[in-house]
């Protein structure tokens, strides 16, 4: 439990209740902030609390003899943590003073793999069945020699594999948004760390197959998705391939840049690789902000990311110059093209899945140009689909309907939303729907206008599909 400490006062209530439930009192340790205390995330401000953990005594053999041994021992792994339960129960601001939250809770952990690994008598989570058979087969596809391989890098590959199988099975993609970015960022971090161990080609393969024979029982999905696994994680690779080994150059010039120079020279190179440099590699080799950090870390650098955060905006706020102005703007618009966009955003999440997402649109009078994430390039069927899909919706002759409501009330309803910061507090949604069974085909946050009936566009064709880099894709539309 928490002792106490820099003016916050020792937590008696945990010590009352584990002294009530039955543990003796030579069992209950006390610790300070280091040890006992949690948070804030980030070091500055914000929720923060003493924690109450409890640990597994493995027994004597595992310990290190010493009379002062036990929970965070430094010299031996005696003691296995099991449970951590945190107390939210302060603020800290920024000047290092805390207050009293208003609000309380508790923020409690119990590991399925920490109580695995007490039951199979093993130090970690990685060395139980649910992992071991992961990480031996990606060991065994290493063209170097056993002993040379660094244990780490093995876990971090078996743990983002198996994160990664998961995340496929659940239908997310690779992207530069939301889920599909975390993806992404794991796939690429296992492609970096492969090329680090010579891993044979495809290594990824047999590593997925030996995850699914472990969890398929209980998580059958993954089986049903076993190839597509396979081959989103290809086609990820294979894409990040090409400029992996240029961004590495290019990174390596630039900590190059940074590393001391003699101390005879008068020279001073900063410690920190700025936000430009950092998007550029972002831009231009596909590297996640994470990568980049990664590796200036192993080369005693930091990342300027607050820049980099800004860069990233600025170049989004290029991309989207062309985009509708959904709460205002002038020029010629066409309300048809304007309903046939939002029918064409609801179609590609139906058919390519929910990882697609808006990141632009430009409409005049005779065609749209939608911009949207995706990870790799459309086929054929796919876009006869998609194509085959709106107008149907066309045909079905479904009702445009507009309600205005508060921001937060129509994100509550599901209404899609993008660009979130450029909302008022009070937004029209557009719902698409089928008046007589109320089916809903799209719902979008929109300032219109649009047409009252879908039969009003006449016939959808796309025209075109381009890359716009990497995981952005545009179709090109009309009406006829």
């Amino acid at each position: 439990i928490f002792r106490g400490e820099d003016k916050i006062p020792r937590d008696e209530e945990p010590f009352q209740l584990w002294r009530e439930n039955g543990i003796l009192k030579e069992r209950i340790k006390e610790f300070g902030m280091k040890e006992n205390f949690w948070g804030p995330v980030g070091g500055k401000g914000g929720p923060c609390g003493p924690s109450s953990e409890i640990y597994f005594d493995r027994g004597e053999k595992f310990g290190c003899k010493r009379k002062e041994c036990g929970p965070n021992c430094p010299n031996c792994n005696r003691f296995f943590e099991l449970w951590n339960l945190v107390f939210m129960e302060y603020q800290k601001n920024e000047d290092g003073t805390f207050e009293k939250l208003p609000q309380r809770n508790i923020d409690t952990g119990i590991g399925f793999e920490r109580l695995v690994a007490v039951l199979q008598e093993k130090t970690s989570g990685y060395e139980t069945d649910l992992f071991l058979p992961i990480y031996e087969k990606i060991k065994a596809s290493s063209n170097l020699p056993f002993e040379s391989l660094n244990p780490k890098v093995l876990r971090i590959l078996s743990d983002h594999i198996r994160a990664s199988t998961f995340l496929i099975s659940e239908g997310v993609l690779p992207s530069n948004v939301e889920r599909g970015y975390i993806l992404r960022m794991l796939i690429r971090r296992c492609i970096r760390y492969a090329k680090l161990l010579r891993l044979k080609e495809n290594w990824y393969t047999g590593a997925v197959k030996r995850m699914v024979e472990i969890y398929n029982r209980v998580y059958p999905e993954i089986r049903a998705n076993e190839e597509k696994t396979i081959t989103v994680i290809k086609n990820e690779e294979e894409k990040f391939r090409k400029t992996l080994e240029k961004g590495l150059k290019r990174i390596e010039v630039i900590v190059k840049m940074k590393a001391p120079l003699e101390l005879k020279t008068s020279i001073f190179r900063p410690k920190i690789i700025t936000g430009k440099e950092a998007f550029d590699l972002y831009q231009s080799y596909g590297f996640p902000i994470e990568m980049t950090k990664e590796i200036a870390r192993e080369n005693g650098l930091e990342v300027d990311e607050e820049r980099f955060r800004g860069e990233l905006k600025r170049h989004q706020e290029i991309s989207r110059k062309g985009a509708v102005k959904k709460f205002g703007g002038g020029g010629e618009f066409s309300p048809k093209l304007h309903t046939a966009t939002h029918l064409l955003h609801s179609a590609l999440r139906k058919v390519l899945g929910k990882e697609v997402r808006q990141i632009g649109s430009d409409i005049t009078t005779e065609r749209l140009r939608f911009d949207f994430s995706f990870s790799r390039k459309l086929t054929e069927t796919e876009i006869k689909k998609i194509e085959g899909l709106v107008n149907q919706k066309i045909n079905e002759n479904l009702n445009i309907q507009v309600e205005e409501m508060p921001l937060e009330e129509a994100l509550r309803s599901g209404a899609l939303a993008f660009f979130k910061e450029k909302y008022p507090p009070k937004v029209k949604v557009y719902t698409i729907l089928n008046p007589k069974t109320g089916e809903i085909f799209s719902k979008e946050i929109c300032a219109g206008p649009h047409v009252k009936r879908t039969r009003e566009l006449g016939q959808f064709r796309i025209q075109k599909e381009e890359s716009l880099g990497m995981g952005e894709k545009r179709i090109r539309a009309i009406l006829i």
